[in-house]
């Protein structure tokens, strides 16, 4: 029960979406210019995928997560793929913001977004940590982005 709880309230932290596609960057495009539309690419996959999360669309999540999945809830338990998907009917999510986001390039296939997240949210009956940090680490893979890892941390911010 306690990693149900701890596995649906971090599911609850992931605004994303990995069947997105991004066109290559045209040629003249500023190193600026293609940091911005990464994070805006990333920005929105995060928020699709809370979407599905409020529709408990388990679709969905098996195709955005990577086959190598891993997830750190915020009490430090560790969720793969499968397990993830088994407890997605536990979570309510009342409302949720984030901001602050951040984008860093890894290498040339991948991203870590990192962002701040205020919820409202309990799993089979347990409150989410209010305040969060959540980072993300995206890969693409031709030309769909999936989620490699996430991590959600409570915080004091």
């Amino acid at each position: 029960m306690r990693s149900v709880l701890a596995l649906a309230l971090t599911l609850i932290i992931w605004l994303g979406s990995a069947l997105a596609q991004t066109p290559d960057p045209p040629k003249n495009t500023t190193r600026s210019d293609n940091g911005h539309r990464l994070r805006d690419t990333l920005t929105n996959m995060e928020q699709e995928l809370a979407k599905a999360e409020q529709q408990k669309n388990k679709h969905f999540f098996d195709q955005a997560l990577s086959p190598q999945f891993l997830m750190v809830a915020y009490n430090g338990l560790v969720f793969t793929k499968a397990e993830l998907l088994s407890k997605l009917n536990y979570l309510n999510v009342k409302r949720y913001a984030m901001k602050n986001f951040k984008v860093r390039s890894i290498g040339r296939a991948g991203a870590l977004l990192t962002y701040d997240l205020d919820i409202q949210a309990s799993a089979a009956g347990q409150h989410a940590p209010a305040k969060q940090y959540a980072s993300s680490v995206w890969i693409r893979e031709g030309s769909h982005w999936q989620l490699l890892f996430h991590q959600a941390t409570p915080a004091e911010h």
